[in-house]
């Protein structure tokens, strides 16, 4: 690293020390182990589950850890007992013992019983901090792991949905007190013109503060979840179970077509605050291209299509400069699909693998990109073009005829294409089939609205009235 990049780490490392209690810990650990042993004192009732982590995990899978199961089982057990397992949990976390702060908050998640609306819920982001240090931490134990993993991943659809509900109670209460203090004034009538007048505008300048504190937190609040996602969705688990967990969280349901599209609040959050994450949801994309399904390639077209649309690169171009011109990804991302140019394109595949081994995020998956970026450029140029020249691709590529005549049949198969090859080693391009998945899901999705599983009932058993018709007068 430069001696750039080590102010900027020697920062962060002494701001972690700052807000945090790990020097303490680590300074005196006499004195801190006592502070454990009071806060577990103060909610010992309830670590008799917290601590049985098997019964916890049995009962999650099962969804009957609740509120009314502890107050059957661990009649004990009061709120103020859930109240002071914050406290441990928290404690934990500031000392470094992440295991017992996820353990802790885990069960808490499950045990409270309030609603949003009467509790600010700030404990998620300590519970969403401890799974991402849990998956980066690294263990044997990739069952838990695995778990944990799932976890996460619903807790960031959980938390994204929180916020797009608007439930600030700060503002909302402004606006509310604000909203009865106006029609209080109303209703007495007695105060002069004048007044009243600057009155309301007293009102209605509370009002435009309220509002435009509960945006900034609505923007600010994505903004963290949004980089937090990427440290669960990029961990190191090797992900193999429901794969719409993946994009679950860049994605929000229509009700009108019964489809999930992206989130366009997202996507506005990314291309005006932070452009630059634009890599790591194509990371995401070829990180799981192995695993084709719906759900991935939903996520990618409509990707591909907002970037498209929308100036994500000049906003990228414009705040970043510098980052637009070193950031090898995006412009892979540019040459291909906003530009299409198939030469760039396949000339700065080297130069993205040095990006993504210097990537956190990304330099674990680097064999999933070496295999997939030539196969991206392929696949796009096959779309493209009607007829493709073998000898000529398999020179841009550093292959020979044969390799590149396989390695394209291949992706025409993969990807359902439609091509021919004649005696002149040309691929002759047909028209593109409808992608596979997406067929079946435009077939079947209307089967999920009831009055068009009856009429489809209906049409058929219409059809074998006629049919029985038929065969009866011959």
């Amino acid at each position: 690293p430069s001696d750039e990049e080590k102010a900027v780490l020697e920062r962060a490392k002494q701001s972690i020390e700052n807000n945090t209690k790990l020097s303490k810990y680590t300074n005196d650990k006499d004195a801190c182990d006592k502070q454990l042993q009071k806060v577990g004192e103060d909610c010992k009732n309830i670590l008799k589950l917290v601590e049985n982590v098997e019964l916890v995990n049995e009962l999650k899978k099962e969804n009957a850890l609740n509120y009314s199961y502890t107050q059957k089982n661990y009649p004990d057990v009061t709120e103020q007992d859930l109240n002071n397992l914050l406290v441990y949990a928290k404690t934990h976390y500031d000392f470094g013992q992440f295991t017992q702060s996820l353990q802790s908050l885990r069960v808490y998640h499950e045990l409270n019983h309030k609603s949003f609306a009467e509790m600010s819920h700030k404990y998620q982001w300590g519970l969403i901090a401890s799974y991402i240090l849990m998956l980066h931490k690294g263990t044997k134990k990739q069952a838990l792991m695995q778990t944990y993993f799932e976890e996460a991943a619903a807790l960031l659809v959980e938390m994204r949905k929180s916020i797009d509900k608007n439930t600030y109670n700060a503002a909302r209460v402004a606006l509310n007190n604000a909203e009865e203090e106006e029609d209080a004034e109303e209703e007495e009538g007695e105060v002069e013109t004048n007044e009243e007048e600057k009155s309301k505008e007293e009102l209605n300048l509370e009002k435009s503060k309220a509002e435009s504190l509960h945006m900034y937190k609505q923007l600010r609040d994505r903004l963290w979840l949004l980089h937090m996602s990427f440290f669960v969705l990029l961990s190191p688990i090797n992900f193999s179970g429901k794969h719409h967990q993946v994009f679950d969280f860049f994605c929000e349901e229509d009700s009108k077509s019964n489809s999930k599209n992206l989130s366009n609040r997202l996507m506005a959050v990314i291309e005006t605050e932070s452009p630059y994450l634009i890599r790591y949801l194509f990371g995401l994309y070829i990180v799981n291209r192995k695993r084709k399904n719906v759900y991935l390639d939903q996520f990618m077209k409509q990707l591909l299509e907002y970037v498209q649309n929308h100036s994500v690169m000049a906003s990228i171009e414009e705040q970043y400069p510098e980052l637009y011109k070193n950031d090898k990804v995006l412009a892979f991302i540019k040459a291909l699909y906003i530009d299409v140019n198939f030469d760039l394109a396949i000339k700065l595949r080297d130069d993205v693998m040095n990006d993504v081994k210097g990537d956190y995020l990304l330099s674990r998956y680097s064999q999933d990109f070496s295999q997939n970026l030539l196969s991206l450029i392929l696949e796009h140029y096959l779309c493209v073009h009607k007829v493709i020249q073998i000898p000529s691709i398999a020179k841009q590529i550093g292959m020979t005829d044969m390799d590149a005549e396989k390695r394209l049949v291949q992706i025409i198969r993969n990807a359902r294409l439609s091509g021919k090859i004649n005696s002149d080693q040309e691929i002759q391009m047909g028209d593109h089939m409808p992608n596979f998945y997406n067929h079946i899901v435009e077939k079947t999705e209307r089967l999920t609205n009831p009055n068009a599983l009856k009429q489809a009932i209906d049409q058929y058993e219409s059809s074998e009235n006629t049919s029985r018709k038929i065969r009866m007068k011959h």
